[in-house]
């Protein structure tokens, strides 16, 4: 797990880093994606059937059927309303903010909150690296974008404090809320 956290933190120029500000290793942020994944291996052996697994909010499918699943993110400032909506076939959604959880990412260069950001869903084929490249978007700020973008199929979109989104390139939505 530690071999596997250090490569994260290479990939993302330190933004994603296991290691609180105080240095003790805490994976936290690497577990929920990596477990959810591990688990979704389980399911993808039942041939001919779809499948969602959905951690904390976090989710890997797939779908032989060719029915997508239809997968919310939600409004960082009303957690009620739905900002968007990405149909998936196969793949992972993962989001990084602070509306669900309070301010716990913290800006390993600086050991502060990260706070420029309210939230960053990223898409792709992996729920283990959408959830590392989700954090490290949201610690670098507007700045994220440029990182996911130069990971191949890879997309993001980025919510501002003001509620302003930007969105990678590739990025695409089937509704809005």
């Amino acid at each position: 797990m530690e071999q596997r956290c250090e490569q994260a933190r290479l990939a993302t120029g330190g933004a994603f880093d296991a290691r609180r500000p105080d240095g003790v290793w805490d994976p936290s942020g690497f577990v929920k994606g990596w477990a959810a994944e591990r688990a979704s291996r389980h399911l993808a052996a039942l041939a001919d059937h779809d499948w969602c697994v959905n951690a904390g909010g976090d989710v890997q499918v797939a779908s032989p059927s060719g029915q997508p699943f239809r997968v919310g993110i939600e409004d960082p400032a009303d957690r009620t309303r739905l900002l968007a909506v990405v149909e998936r076939t196969a793949g992972a959604v993962a989001t990084s903010g602070t509306a669900a959880r309070g301010a716990h990412l913290y800006d390993p260069a600086t050991g502060r909150p990260a706070d420029m950001l309210a939230a960053v869903t990223v898409v792709g084929p992996s729920l283990r690296e959408a959830d590392v490249l989700a954090t490290a978007a949201y610690v670098l700020g507007p700045g994220g974008l440029a990182l996911v973008e130069a990971v191949d199929d890879y997309e993001a979109m980025l919510v501002g404090r003001d509620g302003a989104q930007r969105c990678t390139t590739g990025w695409a939505v089937t509704s809005s809320g």
